[in-house]
């Protein structure tokens, strides 16, 4: 059972549950597969009326791209590096540190028109002033307010700092 089959078939029960509360859905799928699957996976949750739903900018030029022509009226957004992922990690799977290869990542993800960055909070200012980035949308993710337990993530932000740091929107997911 593959990413199509679960977007086709898995999602769409609690995407019409939610959509019947008037919600607007942003669908965290963080799709990172072959162009023809991510394009039938974008597909099926354009078909869905999502808002808004993510790829991973680090997967193939060609899918990131075939997300954005097969999006319909959804806004693609690209995930550049995960807030899970320390300095340290990301050094050693991409060979660069977490700033520099979200720089990376979001101005390919640009380039293939797609409409939002999401990234940790701790990057959107450094992302924002970069003139190629400045006019998108950023979905910022690692937001924990001080009360709450990191988990998992290793690059956070309390809601107040993320927002001043010019995030368009926060993911607070768990608290």
């Amino acid at each position: 059972v593959g990413m199509e089959l679960l977007t086709a078939e898995g999602a769409p029960r609690v995407v019409r549950a939610l959509h019947a509360s008037d919600a607007r859905l942003f669908f965290d799928g963080k799709f990172c597969d072959i162009p023809s699957t991510v394009t039938q996976a974008t597909k099926a949750v354009a078909e869905l009326g999502v808002w808004m739903f993510d790829v991973h900018a680090s997967t193939v030029i060609d899918a990131l791209a075939a997300a954005v022509l097969a999006r319909g009226e959804s806004l693609v957004a690209a995930v550049t590096v995960l807030s899970s992922m320390s300095d340290d990690e990301c050094r050693r799977i991409f060979g660069a540190s977490a700033s520099l290869k979200a720089t990376e990542l979001a101005r390919l993800a640009v380039r293939c028109a797609a409409d939002a960055i999401v990234c940790p909070a701790v990057e959107v200012a450094v992302l924002k002033a970069d003139p190629m980035l400045r006019d998108t949308l950023f979905v910022a993710t690692g937001i924990r307010p001080e009360w709450a337990p990191r988990q998992d993530h290793q690059r956070c932000l309390t809601p107040a700092e993320a927002a001043r740091s010019g995030a368009d929107y926060l993911v607070i997911g768990r608290p």
